[in-house]
């Protein structure tokens, strides 16, 4: 398992979690196989890579074929949402992730590929014959990374893996957030 999202899950110490962009849901399954008691579902909007999760991992987790910009879930619905990736490959980022923010009751985790470590990995894939490799909709760079996520957190710790951008997003505290909806506002 990508050892961030072990670390984030041993922090966390969530119950329940969103996999947003799971794909093929091996990440997934991964989750729940190495912590038993949570409660994991995974959304992508792919129906192939949906059906690939549900044939192989239906035992560890539930599988939905949804848009990322529209989670089929109440508001406060997960202790912990990650996002492995899958920012890359959509039209409309900042949607997903104020739909990320209105599913988590605590933390947010997002991961990007590093530029342009991924565009040259790409390029080498391609030339090497590889077929299925998805391209992506954008990059970021490790300012504009920084800039967007800082932009939709006030509590936000990036970090610079050699091959990606890490951010770990906490949500406001219960109370404020009640205050936030009841009245309108945002956090100062």
């Amino acid at each position: 398992m990508k050892r961030w999202i072990k670390k984030l899950v041993l922090q966390a110490q969530p119950s329940t979690v969103l996999h947003a962009g799971c794909g093929k849901g091996e990440l997934t399954a991964l989750l729940v196989q190495q912590n038993p008691a949570l409660a994991v579902v995974g959304v992508d909007p792919n129906p192939k890579a949906i059906a690939f999760a549900r044939a192989h991992f239906h035992e560890e987790a539930e599988f939905l074929q949804r848009s990322l910009a529209q989670i089929p879930f109440p508001d406060d619905s997960f202790d912990l949402v990650i996002c492995n990736n899958a920012l890359a490959y959509v039209e409309d980022p900042a949607r997903v992730v104020e739909e990320l923010k209105r599913v988590s009751r605590k933390h947010v985790a997002m991961a990007v590929p590093r530029e342009p470590y991924f565009t040259w990995f790409n390029r080498i894939a391609q030339a090497l014959g590889a077929t299925g490799v998805p391209q992506p909709l954008r990059s970021w760079n490790s300012t504009a990374f920084r800039q967007f996520i800082h932009h939709h957190f006030d509590e936000a710790v990036i970090h610079m893996k050699p091959f990606q951008q890490i951010a770990d997003c906490n949500m406001p505290d219960d109370a404020t957030r009640v205050i936030e909806k009841h009245y309108g506002l945002e956090t100062l």
